[in-house]
């Protein structure tokens, strides 16, 4: 991060396990929408921060990957053996789905890519049972804006319209995507440009760039710029703030935004406010949160 409140804070929590004595949550709120998660430094254990208490704690053990949302918290195992929801307490997690091949969580719901990219899938929000909604695909984004999936030539990009077997297209697919609870954004690859979808139009405007790569999460858009910077959407097109210097991951709650330094060094918790953070945690592997 560019900017953290002081040194003696930046060096603690670049030392810090991610563990605490106190959890908490907002008292109407789902956590899964306010808190953010972490995978330690090497995928050794879960680890929520509460941000109500500004406090860490490990909520399970050994994982590949996180995916939060309204929907929960999901983990995959180093094992393959399938797809995880944690159940609200520590180390109570039970399998909802199989192997795949990639899961993403989108509003209320949860998808997956089946092994070899041979279908899109949605979990019917119990037990073990999943629906299929879409054929063979390359890559799948969601977010509260809904569900969008490449085909597996990897030129073109679909939105799913709800109904099992009904997609949109809505565009060429040479780039990076990323969704937030407005829409989907685009970096395209052939003119270095952030473009936003409207759903309603089906089509795209450009709205910033040029720009390295792009993050969405909550209801903000973010890209790097090619000084390394990292820079938000004021939501006029063309109007970008820097926020932060180099960053590994960013990660956006319903109401906060999340970085993990550089080298995965440290987490840390946007002001709102220029480029200052403040350092909240140790070293991860990853973070994620869920708006």
């Amino acid at each position: 991060m560019s900017k953290i409140k002081s040194a003696a804070v930046l060096a603690a929590c670049a030392a810090s396990v991610l563990t605490s004595a106190g959890t908490g949550s907002a008292a109407t709120v789902s956590p899964y929408v306010t808190n953010a998660y972490a995978l330690g430094p090497s995928q050794n254990y879960v680890a929520q921060f509460t941000l109500a208490t500004k406090t860490w704690s490990v909520i399970g053990g050994a994982a590949s990957q996180l995916y939060v949302g309204p929907a929960g918290l999901f983990e995959t195992l180093p094992d393959g053996s399938g797809v995880y929801q944690y159940g609200g307490k520590p180390n109570s997690w039970s399998q909802v789905g199989g192997p795949g091949v990639q899961f993403a969580v989108g509003g209320s719901h949860l998808f997956g890519v089946g092994l070899q990219d041979a279908y899109v899938a949605q979990w019917n929000g119990s037990g073990t049972g999943w629906t299929e909604v879409g054929g063979p695909t390359s890559e799948i984004f969601a977010g509260g804006a809904g569900l969008f999936a490449v085909n597996p030539a990897g030129n073109s990009l679909f939105h799913y319209d709800g109904t099992p077997g009904q997609w949109t297209y809505i565009g060429g697919a040479n780039g990076l995507f990323a969704v937030n609870d407005t829409t989907i954004y685009w970096l395209n690859a052939a003119t270095q440009n952030v473009e936003q979808w409207n759903a309603s139009s089906n089509t795209w405007s450009v709205i910033g760039g040029p720009a390295a790569d792009l993050f969405a999460g909550g209801t903000g858009v973010y890209f790097t710029d090619f000084t390394a910077n990292e820079e938000k959407y004021s939501g006029t097109p063309g109007q970008w703030s820097v926020i932060a210097g180099p960053t590994a991951q960013f990660a956006a709650s319903s109401t906060s935004l999340y970085g993990l330094g550089p080298n995965n060094a440290y987490v840390a918790l946007y002001s709102g406010s220029g480029n200052v953070w403040s350092g909240i945690g140790g070293p991860a592997y990853q973070i994620v949160a869920g708006g």
